[in-house]
């Protein structure tokens, strides 16, 4: 493939010409601009990106890395200034911005890189295979289909044009047109874990002084404008108690029925706070997810871990509802026949709760966009890493469903890439 730019005293239209046919649109029958999203998002599947968080160091698709590299290749394509971040070793965000009107406007689409683990799929993770269901609908699967690189496909394919060479070019000089405004592209690493690259990239902007005018962060919403969701705290509880021969426990101190008291301890915690305490968003929640523990059968455990998801709601930090899981842990221990040696109480991740005003005009426009109203979410996103002096407004939005993210198959309706498409459309006025 090659790119054709055109210029009016600034980069006002990049588009891809394809020297070869579109497969998805004939294969399938798809609309030719449907179908360069497909054969785009195909692409992207294929280019592996796993959290490396979830996988284990020796597994050749960890890391975000060619994913960036593939990002750069087709936005600086499309007329984009491209900057890779190392945000840890290896794993870079990217930036990619059009300066179309300085001093003006400026949007953004923050679309993370990473994807959960492949290791359960029973199918090909990375080909982008299509079936037909028995109703009709397309599914295009594999990992990240869904969850979230759908949404890059759409932004970098939705002014592509999938002809032949020549119908190509006359096309892209009748509808020669400038973007009305500046924009920011952001591949972030690290979301499906502690959220590193929301944080770089919020920084990145503070050091460029960026504030963007309107924000899509980017995760499969079917397309609905999400307007809030809860934060969260989650720490890992340390028990440390003292080993024995398991024939005579009493000389030990099981730090395994000490941790498994606690977690019964924390899951009355959470029934009360679902009673007692009320928010915009509901009650907070607090939930006892991973227990380690044990080196034989035939030893009084020494050590055990207990991981805690507290998630957090408007009226309250991150800061505050650990330190409410600091003084419940020592308390527990305080009044427990199953006291441990000792303990100790690490955190993994903090990040405040979400809440867009849903009055917004631009809200309410995207409500009109895509004939969705606008709703709250129980998941997270990159969006609790993102402060109000980042944005002036801020939705999450994407195509697919979040019952299909993390999914042994995980798939995307066609009939969702089209619906995102009309909405970046109607979004950067490029009907």
């Amino acid at each position: 493939s090659e790119s054709v730019a055109f210029f009016d005293g600034h980069v006002v239209l990049v588009v891809y010409v394809l020297k070869l046919v579109n497969m998805a649109a004939l294969e399938f029958g798809l609309p030719e601009d449907v179908g360069v999203i497909v054969d785009v998002l195909r692409d992207l599947i294929a280019t592996p990106s796993v959290n490396p968080d979830q996988t284990t160091p020796e597994d050749e698709h960890a890391g975000e890395a060619r994913m960036a590299e593939k990002l750069r290749g087709y936005f600086s394509d499309l007329g984009a200034e491209c900057v890779l971040e190392d945000v840890r070793p290896g794993r870079p965000n990217i930036y990619a911005t059009w300066n179309s009107v300085p001093g003006g406007k400026w949007l953004g689409v923050d679309v993370h890189c990473d994807t959960v683990s492949v290791g359960h799929m029973p199918g090909p993770p990375f080909e982008g295979n299509i079936t037909k269901e028995d109703s009709g609908d397309l599914r295009l699967h594999g990992r990240g289909s869904c969850d979230t690189k759908a949404t890059f496909a759409v932004v970098i394919a939705h002014d592509f044009v999938p002809c032949c060479p020549q119908a190509a070019l006359r096309r892209m000089r009748a509808q020669k047109k400038s973007l009305q405004f500046n924009l920011v592209v952001a591949g972030t690493v690290g979301e499906e874990t502690c959220m590193l690259g929301a944080e770089a990239f919020s920084a990145w902007l503070e050091r460029k002084k960026i504030v963007i005018d309107e924000l899509v962060v980017a995760e499969p919403t079917s397309c609905r404008p999400i307007v809030g969701h809860k934060g969260v705290s989650r720490v890992e509880v340390q028990v440390q108690g003292r080993a024995a021969h398991s024939s005579m426990p009493y000389l030990g101190s099981n730090a395994l029925v000490a941790a498994s008291a606690l977690a019964v301890s924390l899951f009355k915690e959470n029934e009360r706070l679902a009673k007692e305490v009320t928010g915009s968003l509901g009650p907070p929640s607090l939930a006892p997810t991973i227990m380690h523990s044990g080196t034989g059968i035939n030893i009084i455990p020494e050590t055990a871990s207990l991981s805690i998801d507290r998630r957090v709601i408007p009226e309250e930090t991150p800061e505050a509802a650990t330190a409410s899981l600091r003084e419940l842990v020592a308390q527990h221990f305080a009044h427990t026949a199953h006291k441990p040696v000792s303990h100790r109480v690490r955190v993994i991740e903090e990040s405040r709760a979400f809440l867009q005003e849903p009055e917004h005009a631009w809200v309410k426009q995207l409500a009109q966009w895509t004939g969705l109203e606008p709703e709250n979410v129980t998941y997270g996103t990159n969006a609790s890493g993102y402060g109000s002096n980042m944005y002036r407004a801020c939705v999450v939005l994407g195509p697919g469903s979040i019952e299909q993210a993390h999914q042994a198959d995980e798939w995307i309706t066609i009939g969702q890439l089209a619906k995102a498409l009309e909405f970046y459309r109607a979004w950067w006025q490029l009907v």
